[in-house]
Formats: structure tokens, C-alpha cells, sequence
């Protein structure tokens, strides 16, 4: 008996051995629409956060309902990731490749963003909730911003590293969704530099010394040119990688126009739909710009004009809704001479996009 235990026992099949991938795990087309969707949960609250407290009198605490719209959106981005980290682990991948390519520095974004809440609240129980600027510079909602950009850009980083140059609109949708996530995150922390979240040049805010005079011009034209760099790097940047299709950048400059001014609308004279008006018609005339005359590094001084014309023609626009909804103040050279800055700073920004060809050496240095 004993003997044919013994036996039982050495004939039966040996465990499988656990299967190991080399290589790193592959997310795909629909792990990008669940990362997109998630995104904008997060950085939509974010803006709905901000929305609250100018609207929301008396805002005094860390628990309110805006702060666990976005803590919600990082909760599930996290679990995903996290629940994509093991997983695929267990599937046979390192730990160190069980993450698709693109999102290794999403997984650290959450953990600095949560690391960020936490050091939030202590921040609030400290010292009160800021105010103003003071909000968009203490330590803990900066880190909060470092965190949220190392989360947005994971699908695009995810479609960057992928093959091809032309794709269709729907595959590059995720992409767009995370670049404008992350666009929105750089203009949310930085409204007290942006025109479309103040509107310094109306009539309404009008001053009479001459002191206050040129700090409101001063304000407003700094904030013309620090949103131009930024919006044109970001457009180029998907340029270069891209040939982006029609209604990429009709998309890009709407939403972001749109997530900024619902948050300010109580700071614009003109509302909100004038300026979204204003994004949006821009977006669509970037996009018959491309479709035209394909701007490209091949196309070179295509790409030059699209780089000077797009900032220059979005604040003409933007004047032009102005004094369409109670005018401005600002004197016609001052108002005329932003928009051409906003169009030399398109520029300059694409000499770093699309450096100009370094000429091949002709022969020995002869210095």
C-alpha cells in the first residue's frame, strides 16, 4: 500500500514552469482610450476644483466634494495601473516591464500626486486654504502639478513611441485628449499669466494712474507672449511627430480655451463663449493651414508661417472679441504690437522645433 502511495506520488506531473516574456508588455489603441478617459476625470476635476473656489464663498476645508471628483479620477488611474503593473507580472513579465512603454512615468505620477494630496492636506491644516497666486505656488499643489503632468502625458508619450507618421484621427484621439490634459494642467497653473483668464486689456479693467497703467499692460502683454510659447510649443512638438489630421487642433485650442475660461469666467468680460468662439476658430484655421499647405520639416517655410500666424491670428481674435463685448483700453499700438510679439514668439519657437540645417563642413577648419 505504502509502495504504491510512493508511486502515486513520483508519477504525478510535475508543475509547469512559469512562463517568462521578454520584451515589455504591450498596452495598444484601447489601453490609451481607458488612460485618456481617466485623464480627463482627473484634470477635469481638477478645473471644476479650481471653478469652486471663485465661486464657492467660504471654502475652508481639505474635504470637499470638488477635491474627491479629482482624488476619484487619481484612484482609478492608479488602481488601473497598478492593477496592469501586477497582471502582467504574473503573465511572466520583470516587474520592470510589466508597464506598457509611455506609462512607467504615469505610475510615478501617481505616486507623486499622492504624495502631493497628502502633503495638501497637512499643508491646509497648517496653514488654511490659499488664496490667488499663493494656491498656484505652495509646494504642495506644485507637486501636485508634477505629478498630474507625468499622468497626462502617458498616452502621448505611449503613441509617440510607436511607429508611423500619418494616422488616422480616430488612433491619434487618445493622444490629442492626453496633450490637451496636459496643455490644460501648464495654462490651469499658470492663470494669473493668461489673457483668456483675465481679461487686462477691457474696458471694465481700465485704470487711470499712470503707474497702474503699465503694470496692467505689463501683466497682460507678459501673459500674451508666456501663452504663446507655450501653446506653439506643444502645437509643433505634435507637428513634427505628426501629420496631424483635420480637427486636431481645432479640438487642442477649443477644449483648453474652454477649461480655462468655465474656470475664470467671473475674470472675463466678454464670457465664456466668446473666447471659447475665439479658440475654436483659430483651431479650425490651423487645421486648413496644415491640410493646405502641409508645414512640415520638408516644408520648411511652411512651418515658419503656420509658427507665426496661428498666435498672431488667435489675439487678434481674441482683441476683436473684446471690442465686440465692451471694447479695450489698451491704445491701438499697444494692442496691434501684442499681436505681432505673439506671432515673433510662434516664430522663435519654431527655430527650436525645427532647428535650420547645419551646412556640411567644405573642408578643413582653417581657424
Amino acid at each position: 500500500m505504502l509502495t504504491k502511495g510512493l508511486n502515486k506520488v513520483e508519477l504525478a506531473p510535475e508543475a509547469k514552469p512559469r512562463t517568462v516574456r521578454t520584451g515589455r508588455a504591450i498596452g495598444g489603441l484601447k489601453y490609451d482610450w481607458i488612460m485618456a478617459v481617466q485623464i480627463f476625470w482627473l484634470v477635469g476635476g481638477v478645473h471644476v476644483d479650481g471653478w469652486a473656489h471663485s465661486h464657492v464663498p467660504g471654502l475652508e476645508t481639505f474635504f470637499t466634494p470638488w477635491h474627491a471628483l479629482f482624488y476619484t479620477g487619481l484612484l482609478a488611474i492608479g488602481s488601473f495601473l497598478a492593477a496592469t503593473l501586477v497582471g502582467n507580472h504574473l503573465r511572466g513579465y520583470a516587474w520592470t516591464q510589466a508597464i506598457p512603454a509611455g506609462y512607467g512615468l504615469s505610475l510615478v505620477g501617481v505616486i507623486i500626486f499622492s504624495l502631493g494630496g497628502i502633503g495638501d492636506m497637512v499643508w491646509h491644516t497648517v496653514f488654511g486654504i490659499e488664496v490667488s497666486v499663493e494656491a498656484l505656488l505652495s509646494p504642495s499643489h506644485l507637486t501636485l502639478a508634477t505629478g498630474g503632468v507625468l499622468i497626462a502625458s502617458g498616452p502621448l508619450r505611449a503613441a509617440w513611441l510607436r511607429g508611423g507618421r500619418a494616422v488616422s484621427f480616430y488612433k491619434l484621439l487618445p493622444m490629442l485628449i492626453s496633450a490637451t490634459m496636459l496643455l490644460s494642467i501648464f495654462t490651469f497653473f499658470t492663470v494669473y499669466g493668461s489673457l483668456f483668464a483675465t481679461t487686462w486689456p477691457a474696458t471694465n479693467r481700465q485704470v487711470y494712474t499712470r503707474q497702474l497703467m503699465e503694470l496692467n499692460v505689463s501683466i497682460g502683454l507678459t501673459s500674451l507672449l508666456f501663452q504663446s510659447g507655450l501653446l506653439m510649443g506643444l502645437t509643433l512638438l505634435l507637428m513634427r511627430r505628426w501629420q496631424l489630421p483635420f480637427g486636431c487642433l481645432t479640438l487642442l485650442f477649443a477644449a483648453n480655451t474652454g477649461m480655462v475660461t468655465f474656470m475664470r469666467d467671473k475674470q472675463l468680460s466678454t464670457g465664456v463663449f466668446a473666447l471659447v468662439l475665439v479658440g475654436l476658430v483659430t483651431g479650425l484655421a490651423a487645421d486648413m493651414f496644415i491640410r493646405q499647405f502641409q508645414p512640415s520639416s520638408e516644408r520648411r517655410t511652411a512651418f515658419r508661417v503656420f509658427a507665426a500666424l496661428i498666435p498672431a491670428l488667435l489675439y487678434s481674435l481674441y482683441f476683436l472679441a473684446l471690442q465686440l463685448s465692451g471694447g479695450t483700453w489698451w491704445t491701438t499700438p499697444v494692442w496691434t504690437g501684442s499681436i505681432f510679439l505673439a506671432g515673433a514668439v510662434g516664430l522663435m519657437i519654431s527655430y527650436v522645433a525645427l532647428p535650420p540645417r547645419i551646412p556640411a563642413e567644405a573642408g578643413p577648419d582653417l581657424n
